[in-house]
């Protein structure tokens, strides 16, 4: 079980390098036993993140989620006509 007291978000200072950091919903993270956070920033906006138990993350570690789709190779058309109209 996550203990929520225990993160900070991103605007906060104190404890940076102890303290997790949580963008986005705190229910689409999910963290296992015996986890190691250091200060690993965790952005759940655009989906979930699980952490299995016994993980140990270093320093500045980032946990993104993404929307695009990873399976598209090369530049989308929407992209290219967005650059060539710059």
């Amino acid at each position: 079980m996550v203990d929520w007291n225990k993160f900070k978000t991103w605007e906060d200072e104190e404890g940076f390098y102890k303290t997790p950091y949580l963008q986005g919903p705190k229910e689409r993270l999910k963290i296992g036993e015996l986890v190691s956070l250091a200060n690993t920033l965790f952005n759940t906006r655009s989906g979930n993140i699980t952490v299995g138990d016994g993980v140990t993350f270093g320093h500045s570690v980032m946990v993104l989620t993404g929307v695009h789709d990873m399976t598209v190779r090369g530049r989308s058309e929407e992209h290219t006509s967005e650059l060539q109209s710059h």
